[in-house]
């Protein structure tokens, strides 16, 4: 079995609207895949917190089921709206996977929130 290549897809959209409350993540593998893969979305605060309210992850899991296209996506990242007037925010999204025949792209995904209601400065 050869190894594969695990990465956020070139489709993954990076900015969302916080009236959205829900962002989409896809993630691909380098090639056709003989049995399931599962990789986990982890998140990292930058400006944007989930502590403070400006995200959540409900479902950080990404299943690659044998025989099918080698993309997968969740839309279990939660954009929360909150009463706090603020400029657009960021958060990174990273991949892991416990599996070894998969090889990991080191590169984050950042995630933007743009705020878009009637108390922003836009």
């Amino acid at each position: 079995m050869m190894r594969l290549f695990l990465r956020f897809s070139d489709e993954q959209q990076s900015s969302y609207e916080e009236s959205e409350m829900a962002a989409t993540v896809c993630a691909s593998l380098s090639g056709a895949i003989e049995r399931t893969v599962v990789a986990t979305i982890t998140a990292q605060d930058e400006t944007a917190t989930a502590e403070s309210g400006d995200y959540s992850i409900t479902s950080g899991e990404l299943v690659f089921e044998a025989s099918t296209e080698p993309i997968a996506c969740t839309s279990g990242i939660m954009i929360l709206q909150d009463q706090v007037l603020e400029d657009e925010e960021t958060f990174f999204l990273s991949l892991e996977s416990s599996d070894l025949w998969v090889n990991l792209d080191p590169v984050a995904s950042t995630l933007t929130i743009e705020i878009r209601d009637a108390n922003s400065k836009y």
